[in-house]
């Protein structure tokens, strides 16, 4: 347990560390000017990101915590897998006939609005993720 919370606590500095990494980034290519095509962009994310967030809003207003606590950790390995592997068939279609999907996310209120503002498009019996837009992996 405690060599769990050792690495907890690195992952953890780390992730700060990368978050820190990409406001400053961030702050830099926000002093430039922005053309008309980054306006609109920026647009779209905006919108992407509004749907993402009134997604996870949904999410956790309307499902009891504990299943919603085992439904996120599904709905993160399907983003951690197709975020490292998004040319990988297999990660980029999650069936929704699978037991796992149905008995962890299935019921889920507002899961597959999460999905499709990831930029998964829901089909007969799965979703698909398709890179839609350049920030649709962003999101992930």
């Amino acid at each position: 347990d405690e060599k769990d919370s050792d690495q907890d606590s690195k992952n953890t500095a780390q992730e700060e560390k990368e978050i820190k990494d990409d406001d400053e980034d961030k702050t830099e290519s926000d002093s430039t000017p922005a053309a008309d095509d980054n306006s609109e962009e920026s647009s779209d994310m905006n919108q992407n990101s509004k749907g993402l967030e009134d997604a996870l809003r949904t999410l956790s207003q309307n499902n009891e915590s504990e299943e919603l606590k085992i439904g996120a950790q599904m709905l993160y390995l399907y983003c951690k897998n197709l975020s490292k592997n998004p040319t990988v068939p297999r990660y980029r279609k999650i069936y929704t006939n699978n037991n796992s999907f149905k008995k962890k996310v299935g019921n889920l209120v507002g899961a597959k609005d999460f999905l499709s503002a990831l930029g998964f498009v829901e089909r007969t019996n799965f979703f698909e993720w398709s890179e839609t837009s350049p920030d649709t992996k962003s999101q992930l």
